[in-house]
């Protein structure tokens, strides 16, 4: 039987605006000049800053950032930006306003944005400057030192919710290798992308690792990965490392043999197509089951004796084994065949195979039951319970290990 991870809680951290004084105490700008035609380009610069408490800063000019106004008598140069750059990735942007020969002394500034842990810098100051224009070629000097404050917010952190690697559909924290599943958490993505079919390794910057192995990736957001678990031989906890633009963050999962999840119309209904082989179906060789009216499309209750087609993840080994990151050549049964119940009542299973990557059909008659809700549910058995346990589905977080009733976990079937 595999050993179950112990449920961590991995919390993210609350990220804060933090404001920091600082100082400004040897500015030294040599900053060449390109002539054109029109104007005078301050192209490049050069200087350091201290930052007591943050770092040492270099200081540059963006090139045709500032100008000279040829019009004035005296010349008038306008520097516009200064980057001061802590290392290769963070820095902030220095916003000012005019310089020229005859103006020394405080001038105001702005911070607006950075890089890397300054992204969302702000902040403003003042710099004491003394502007040297030489008279023949050569380069402008500024020199000065200056005080302001630096507001910044940290970049967004990837965090993983609390037992939030699971099967797709479901909740609890266990999954079958080669299966869909789903990783919740926050700041997972910067943005939303799916694939194009084509079971891309990285997507919208995101990657997946399960047990060192890469996973393949169906559609990224901020706040859910759904990735195809990578095939392992592996039964127990295994570690999970997921890469995003926004760090790196790791969690563990219980890998298995089999964890079977159906495929959901919401959170309380399955997703169930009742065969019309006549075609008379809202959707000609079907109808879709469900409460009259309960959604955008045409649903309706199924009666006993009707079959229906149900789907789902994690329900095991294959007689054609399909590996990960592939589609399926044929449909392929499963070894084991689910015992299926609605309402309590056993069903019979006509058909239980894989028919595409990770998802499973299953061809089941109803019984009779009341009408109303019935509950649903699927049960695999293992043939050895010492290899494997006995996993029940449906979205429940303590499934018996030796497949009895689920707790709390019931989702369900509209029957007429």
């Amino acid at each position: 039987m595999p050993v179950r991870c112990l449920a961590l809680a991995l919390f993210a951290t609350t990220v804060f605006a933090q404001t920091t004084a600082f100082t400004i105490t040897n500015l030294n700008l040599s900053l060449s000049v390109a002539n054109n035609t029109y104007t005078n380009y301050l192209t490049a610069g050069s200087g350091t800053a201290v930052f007591p408490g943050i770092g040492n800063a270099t200081i540059s000019v963006p090139a045709f950032s500032s100008t000279r106004d040829r019009g004035l008598t005296c010349g008038n140069y306008v520097l516009m930006n200064l980057n001061f750059a802590f290392n290769a990735k963070d820095s902030i942007n220095v916003a000012l306003n005019s310089l020229s020969a005859a103006l020394v002394g405080a001038q105001p500034f702005n911070v607006t944005g950075g890089t890397g842990a300054y992204a969302n810098a702000g902040g403003s100051g003042t710099m004491t400057l003394a502007v040297a224009i030489p008279t023949g070629v050569g380069p402008v000097i500024v020199t000065g030192s200056g005080s302001g404050t630096l507001t910044s917010t940290p970049a967004a952190v990837a965090a993983i919710a609390p037992e939030g690697i699971v099967p797709l559909y479901s909740s609890v924290p266990i999954i079958q290798p080669g299966s869909w599943i789903s990783i919740y958490g926050t700041n997972l993505a910067n943005t939303t992308a799916v694939w194009n079919g084509d079971f891309p390794k990285t997507l919208g910057g995101v990657s997946v690792l399960i047990d060192n192995k890469p996973g393949y990736l169906w559609y990224v957001s901020p706040g859910l990965i759904n990735v195809q678990a990578p095939d392992d031989n592996i039964q127990g906890c295994v570690n999970v490392t997921v890469t995003t633009p926004n760090g790196t963050v790791n969690s563990q999962v219980t890998l298995q043999p089999q964890q079977p999840s159906f495929s959901l119309l919401s959170g309380k209904y399955v997703v169930a197509e009742i065969l019309t082989p006549d075609g008379s179906g809202a959707f000609g060789s079907y109808d879709l089951a469900g409460p009259v009216g309960a959604f955008a499309f045409k649903t309706r209750p199924v009666k006993a004796g009707e079959t229906i087609v149900l789907y789902g993840v994690g329900f095991g080994a294959t007689a054609t084994k399909v590996a990960a990151g592939q589609f399926p050549a044929a449909p392929t049964p499963t070894l084991l065949v689910p015992n299926i119940t609605i309402g309590g009542v056993t069903a019979q299973v006509q058909y239980s195979g894989l028919i595409g990557p990770g998802l499973y059909q299953m061809n089941v008659v109803v019984p009779q039951v009341p009408s109303g809700d019935q509950p649903i549910v699927a049960t695999l058995f293992a043939p050895n319970p010492l290899l494997f346990s006995a996993d029940a589905t449906q979205n429940c977080k303590d499934p018996d290990p030796q497949g009895a009733a689920p707790v709390n976990c019931a989702v369900y079937l509209p029957v007429q």
